[in-house]
């Protein structure tokens, strides 16, 4: 398994840095990262190319999905369900701290009603 760089890439189907990012960004074109640098497969590379490809990147990149892939509507729902789960933690988060906090207010309250009859015994 040989892998290319990006400068590699853009080399070999003569089109922009930004072609490839977005190819990236948008799942069309898989890599690994290696050292914080992002590789690519050489044979999946010589796959996606395309004499069109600097050009027409959008309309001339056509890959089979994987076979156990989602739907798009499958992946809207799991972000969906992963999004409602995320504000369901949040909010019993939330109504966890402002428990706390009505206690918080509750013991100062005490403290200070303590401290207040501390103080008028002295007083006396």
């Amino acid at each position: 398994m040989n892998l290319l760089t990006v400068d590699e890439v853009t080399q070999l189907w003569r089109c922009h840095r930004v072609t490839v990012l977005r190819l990236m960004q948008r799942g069309t074109l898989r890599y690994v990262e290696v050292d914080g640098e992002p590789r690519f497969d050489e044979a999946e590379v010589g796959k996606l190319n395309h004499p069109g490809i600097a050009r027409y990147p959008h309309l001339t990149i056509a890959v089979a999905p994987e076979p156990n892939s989602p739907t798009p509507s499958q992946r809207v729902e799991d972000e969906y369900d992963y999004y409602h789960e995320r504000c369901r933690i949040a909010a019993l988060e939330s109504a966890e701290v402002i428990r706390r906090a009505k206690w918080l207010v509750v013991d100062s309250r005490l403290a200070i009603a303590n401290a207040s009859r501390a103080v008028y015994r002295l007083s006396l």
